[in-house]
């Protein structure tokens, strides 16, 4: 496989693969190795060392590891294998649009965020095969975002694109 003409958006579900051992970890690490441009929202950032941390006090994964998985994540971020995308949380006028999208299509606010970043941020400027490309393991995202005309690879259920 020759790296994507397009830019790959890791959501949150997505990354926890790439760091923890979990049913697709393999489909995206080898997909990972294979391409050279992947996003990640300011806010799926955050989730994710929230969720290793959750993983760490339910005792799934040790101090020791949440320690490694975390910083091996920023060694990906600050290498620049990984560009963290400031979606604008803060900002109301982004926030009304990611409410909104939450409720027209039952979503969660974070799973919102990540829809409207993709139709509006600066990533929504690239078009045709080089438009990008949202990986995820979350079913009901990855519906949403195709009926919003956005590309997706469902990691958990589709070969890899």
């Amino acid at each position: 496989m020759t790296a994507a003409a397009h830019p790959n958006y890791l959501d949150t579900s997505a990354l926890i693969k790439l760091f923890i051992d979990e049913v697709g970890s393999d489909r995206i690490r080898n997909y990972f190795g294979t391409q050279t441009v992947f996003f990640t929202s300011s806010l799926c950032f955050g989730e994710t060392l929230g969720v290793l941390k959750a993983k760490n006090l339910r005792g799934e994964i040790g101090d020791n590891a949440c320690y490694h998985f975390c910083s091996e994540f920023m060694v990906h971020v600050s290498q620049g294998l990984i560009t963290v995308e400031d979606v604008g949380i803060t900002k109301w006028e982004i926030f009304s649009k990611v409410q909104s999208m939450a409720k027209d299509n039952m979503l969660d606010i974070s799973d919102a965020f990540l829809i409207v970043t993709l139709k509006r941020g600066f990533l929504s400027k690239f078009v045709g095969s080089s438009k990008p490309l949202l990986i995820t393991a979350d079913k009901k995202l990855a519906s949403v975002a195709r009926a919003q005309q956005l590309n997706v690879w469902d990691c958990l259920r589709e070969n890899a694109p």
